[in-house]
C-alpha cells in the first residue's frame, strides 16, 4: 500500500495582509538627541576569604566500565 499526500495548500497571505499600515513611524531613524557613553574601567575584584583558609573540599568519584552485553 502506497500512501499519497494530498495537494499543498496555497499558503501565500493576499496583497491587503502585505501593504505597509499607513500612520505607523519607522522604528530604524535614531532620535535626533546625542545619548550620553560613559565608560568605565575594569577593576578587580577583591574575594573575601571565608574561615582560615585551611578548608579544603576533596570530591571523589570512582567508576567502572560495565561488562559488554551479548
Amino acid at each position: 500500500m502506497i500512501a499519497v499526500p494530498d495537494d499543498m495548500p496555497v499558503a501565500t497571505p493576499g496583497p491587503a495582509l502585505i501593504v505597509a499600515t499607513d500612520g505607523v513611524p519607522l522604528a530604524q531613524i535614531p532620535p535626533a538627541a546625542v545619548s550620553v557613553n560613559v565608560v568605565v574601567d575594569p577593576a578587580q575584584i577583591v574575594v573575601p576569604l571565608i574561615g582560615d583558609g585551611a578548608v579544603l573540599t576533596v570530591i571523589v568519584l570512582l567508576t567502572a566500565q560495565p561488562p559488554p552485553s551479548e
